[in-house]
Parts: C-alpha cells; sequence; structure tokens
C-alpha cells in the first residue's frame, strides 16, 4: 500500500502469511542494505526497536520507499533502455557476491564457486508434478468434449505440444542437474514490471522477495525473456 507521508511517500509492505521464515527476511533486508549503494533498490526502514519487520495480526509488515519510476519498457523500448537494464543487473550481482551473510542465513544468501542450481532442480520437480496433473486435465477435458467432440482434435494437439515441449525442457535441465556452478544471491524474479524507469535510468529495481542462492544466468533469462522477449535485434545486443 502506498502511504504519503512527510518524509515522502512509502510503501507499506505486508508479507504473505504463512509464507517466508522471518530469519530469511532479515537476511533479504541485510543484503538489500548492503547492495542499496550499488543498484536503486527500497531499503525497509527501522521500527522504534530498531528491527526492520512488525508484527500485527500474525503477519510481518515493514514499511519502506516508494521507489521512484514507471514500469514502462514495454511501452518505450530501445537499445540505450536495454543495455541500461542488463547494466543494472549485473552492478547488483558484482555487488551481492560480496555479500557476507550470516551463518542463520547462510543457505539462502550465501555464495559458492562450486554449487548444484536450485532451480534446475525445482523445475524438474514442477515438470514431474505437472505430468500427474496434465493428464487428469486433459481426460477431464476429454470427458466434456467428448472422443468426437468439436475440441477434441484441439485437446489432443495441445495435449502432443505439451508433451514435447515438457520431455524437450526435461532432457535439457537433466543434462545440467548435477553439474556445478558459480552460485550467489539472485533476485530469480527479475522481470518487466519489476523495473522501474525514469528516462532512460533504472530507478527502482522492486519487489525482491523471491532473492535466493542461484546461478546468475536464472536472472539473465527472467530478465532478457521478459524484456525482450522474440525479438532478435534485442537477443543479439
Amino acid at each position: 500500500m502506498r502511504i504519503e507521508t512527510a518524509r515522502g511517500p512509502l510503501a507499506l509492505r505486508g508479507w504473505p502469511h504463512p509464507g517466508l521464515p522471518r530469519r530469511r527476511i532479515e537476511g533479504l533486508h541485510q543484503l538489500l542494505d548492503h547492495v542499496g549503494e550499488s543498484v536503486p533498490v527500497a531499503i525497509p526502514i527501522p521500527t522504534l526497536s530498531g528491527e526492520r519487520l512488525a508484527q500485527w495480526h500474525d503477519q510481518l509488515w515493514q514499511l519502506e520507499p516508494w521507489m521512484p519510476g514507471v514500469a514502462d519498457f514495454r511501452d518505450n523500448p530501445s537499445p540505450e533502455r536495454l543495455s541500461e537494464a542488463i547494466k543494472t543487473l549485473a552492478r547488483f550481482h558484482r555487488s551481492a557476491r560480496e555479500f557476507a551473510p550470516g551463518d542463520e542465513t547462510r543457505e539462502w544468501f550465501g555464495s559458492s564457486d562450486s554449487q548444484r542450481s536450485p532451480a534446475v532442480t525445482e523445475r524438474l520437480q514442477q515438470l514431474d508434478g505437472w505430468g500427474h496433473r496434465w493428464n487428469e486435465l486433459v481426460a477431464r477435458a476429454l470427458r466434456l468434449t467428448g472422443p468426437r467432440g468439436e475440441w477434441s482434435r484441439a485437446i489432443e494437439d495441445i495435449d502432443n505440444l505439451f508433451r514435447r515441449g515438457t520431455g524437450w525442457i526435461g532432457d535439457q535441465l537433466a543434462m545440467v542437474e548435477t553439474t556445478t556452478f558459480r552460485c550467489q544471491p539472485c533476485l530469480r524474479d527479475v522481470w518487466h514490471d519489476h523495473l522501474l524507469w525514469t528516462g532512460d535510468h533504472v530507478t527502482g529495481l522492486i519487489d525482491p522477495g523471491s532473492c535466493r542462492i542461484d546461478n546468475v544466468a536464472i536472472d539473465l533469462a527472467r530478465l532478457l525473456g521478459s524484456l525482450v522477449e522474440d525479438d532478435m535485434a534485442g537477443w543479439e545486443l
């Protein structure tokens, strides 16, 4: 929620309950404090007791600056803006790599020169889970339309595309599941709506709640897939 105060606009954020462990959120706050000199992130404001989280009605809340700018890259794309987005992400990664977390938050925000990518394992698990749910979904759809219904051929085509796609992606992920990578704190959900622009400059890198240790390629894929999409010139840049 946006609120207007004497010190300017602030964002009041309530964390989902149940949700992330409190220690992980506090570790994220420490990381934001660390990278704040390199990239425009919202660093939560301490409460009167000095903590950055307040508990009310079994939910954790924080108050932070309302970051300036608008998420309008798709309305006004340019090579200069794309370069700025990538450089902003690089500055975050370089700074986050130097972050020294405490022992209680190292599992989320530490760095390693050789570690499996958590994202690869998680996506393989997601594909496996989708496989069972997908079978049930297709069977139910065919029951509703009938085996010779108008929509049955379309459902079968979608089913074939899904199985080919998940098979190809699953094989690609399986090839690197046991590979180790250099891992460090990554945003993991950096996409179009999480980059705020003022002119050609990123003035807000927002909503870092998914931040956790992984390989930086995860962030690049998420950002470029969202900003560039099918623009081949953008991918070449």
